[in-house]
């Protein structure tokens, strides 16, 4: 079973970080509001999500470790290594 995190919609980059700038971006517009609890709940998400999606973030690796996009090798250059 897959995490959350570990979706095929996390795959690109940038989609990850923009979960995490979005998250940034609310817990500004809550402090600037005047609402640090919420602020704090959203800076918090925003710390997970780095946390999940930037430093542990394994997701597109298939069972032998090699990436759904790496290059296939054919048989005939495994053969020769």
């Amino acid at each position: 079973m897959t995490k959350d995190s570990q979706h095929p919609f996390f795959r690109p980059v940038w989609r990850r970080y923009a979960v995490i700038a979005v998250a940034l971006v609310w817990a500004a517009a809550e402090w600037i509001g005047g609402s640090p609890m919420w602020g704090s709940i959203a800076i918090a998400m925003a710390i997970y999500g780095y946390w999940s999606l930037i430093l542990n973030y394994e997701g597109g690796k298939a069972e032998n470790g090699a990436t759904p996009d790496a290059p296939k090798q054919s048989q005939d250059s495994k053969e020769q290594e």
